[in-house]
């Protein structure tokens, strides 16, 4: 087997693992291998934004949807009387994706989780991270913002919703 060596562009490969996994989403495909490939395309995404603001996240725009995410339930939190730390909060988030990525020798075999919205709330993650990125969004991400505008407020809809 002959090896190909080429540069690619970060960005680029964000977006391909964004749009499989958006793909498969829409396919009604296993939501873990959703999970792993858009929280992966995130992360991406999220260190590119992070790069390119001088200095902590001023407002909204120089936020990543992670920061949003972390600062909307840490707000949440406050006014029932808990608080959380960033770090508590993100570790929440990554969750599943962690315990789906990662097995320790005190690890369970199992997982409980909603894997539907755990998959719904990666993409949506990092899809405004691309959003925030570029200029532009892919067919596979319009198809996804489809999904989401024409769901009932509050509601996470599956793959079976009409796009």
């Amino acid at each position: 087997m002959h090896r190909v060596v080429r540069e690619y562009r970060k960005i680029d490969i964000a977006r391909m693992m964004l749009d499989t996994a958006i793909n498969l989403y829409l396919e009604g495909a296993d939501r873990f291998s959703v999970i792993q490939l858009a929280a992966a395309a995130e992360e991406v995404l999220a260190g590119m934004i992070q790069r390119k603001r001088s200095g902590p996240a001023s407002g909204p725009q120089n936020q990543t949807a992670r920061e949003m995410t972390i600062a909307t339930i840490s707000e949440i939190l406050k006014t029932r009387g808990i608080t959380r730390t960033e770090k508590q909060i993100g570790d929440f988030l990554n969750g599943v994706r962690n315990q789906t990525k990662h097995h320790g020798d005190k690890d369970k075999d199992t997982i409980v989780c909603d894997a539907e919205g755990e998959a719904w709330d990666a993409l949506c993650r990092a899809v405004n991270n691309y959003g925030r990125c570029e200029n532009h969004l892919s067919e596979a991400m319009m198809a996804f913002g489809r999904l989401a505008a024409n769901a009932p407020p509050g509601a996470r809809p599956s793959s079976d919703s009409a796009v």
